[in-house]
């Protein structure tokens, strides 16, 4: 079957996917191989009738609906690669598809309007990277079902709301930038396996963050959980040092006899500080380099 393949000119820059008509292509491939890659965007809807791959580089949708839908036509992100979403396009693809392979990206960055947008629900792992990238911080990123991010979730500009009760699972690690905003909820779990760093602005909205697997998770900024649990036994959970983390609720450390969750500074000899305004239930749990400020 024919193939068409964009390669990119090895500079930074935005190239146009040409438009041929009702049905664009049959096999379209992007594969940018260079080291400056490109974004490859959409100026009209596009349909694919048999398999859409992005292999290095950028797929940008730009507002504009995308069918993938012939018989077996596939519809594949791979490593490295990154689909960019305004956020209320149109996918009219086949059962399994966009399939979104680990180390891949899916980007949502907005109209540039003020209004809600439904993070889009991919099945039971929905995305490996995730990032909301709303520059002009207008947009708010909501759930619209339970989301699993298999990698990490980033937040570098505009709002990302865990809204209701469903479930926010991340096997990486959350990030929110500068211009960032994470809204949480009290119904639901919001589950991370990895680091933490703030920048921008967390709303707890009297929920629970659970810090999960086995992995060494490093809390960066000062964040005011609500519910703060980590009960992951051998896990250890490090603070930046001088940092302040206020938690409102209850706070959990629960390990076990020969595994206890280990809580230390980022830097050795220099503390970190933790403000515990409600109930604790803390057990076998290593404690060094920390200061409770509400002892």
């Amino acid at each position: 079957p024919l193939k068409v393949e964009y390669a990119g000119y090895n500079v930074t820059q935005n190239i146009l996917i040409k438009d041929f008509g009702a049905a664009d292509y049959c096999n379209l491939i992007i594969n940018d191989v260079n080291a400056n890659y490109a974004t490859f965007y959409l100026g009209n809807p596009l349909a694919v009738s048999g398999d859409l791959t992005v292999t290095k580089g950028a797929l940008n949708l730009s507002g504009y609906n995308l069918t993938v839908n012939g018989t077996a036509g596939k519809f594949i992100i791979q490593n490295g690669a990154r689909l960019k979403l305004k956020g209320n396009e149109t996918l009219t693809v086949n059962t399994g598809y966009p399939q979104l392979d680990a180390g891949s990206t899916v980007e949502y960055a907005g109209y540039n309007v003020t209004e809600e947008i439904t993070i889009k629900d991919f099945g039971a792992t929905d995305y490996y990277h995730l990032i909301i990238n709303d520059l002009s911080e207008l947009g708010q990123f909501i759930l619209g079902d339970n989301l699993a991010v298999n990698g990490d979730l980033t937040v570098t500009d505009g709002v990302f709301q865990k809204t209701g009760s469903y479930n926010l699972s991340v096997a990486g690690s959350v990030t929110i930038g500068s211009a960032g905003t994470i809204v949480s909820s009290g119904a639901g779990t919001f589950t991370v396996a990895g680091n933490w760093s703030k920048s921008g602005a967390f709303t707890h909205n009297n929920g629970t963050v659970t810090f999960t697997g086995p992995q060494t998770a490093t809390i960066s900024g000062n964040t005011t959980f609500y519910n703060f649990i980590c009960a992951t036994a051998g896990k250890m959970l490090k603070f930046t040092a001088g940092s302040t983390q206020t938690i409102s609720g209850a706070w959990t450390l629960s390990g076990t006899a020969a595994n206890p969750v280990f809580i230390v500074s980022t830097t050795s000899g220099t503390r970190w500080k933790v403000d515990p305004q409600n109930t604790r239930a803390i057990t076998y749990t290593d404690v060094k380099d920390s200061e409770n400020t509400n002892a």
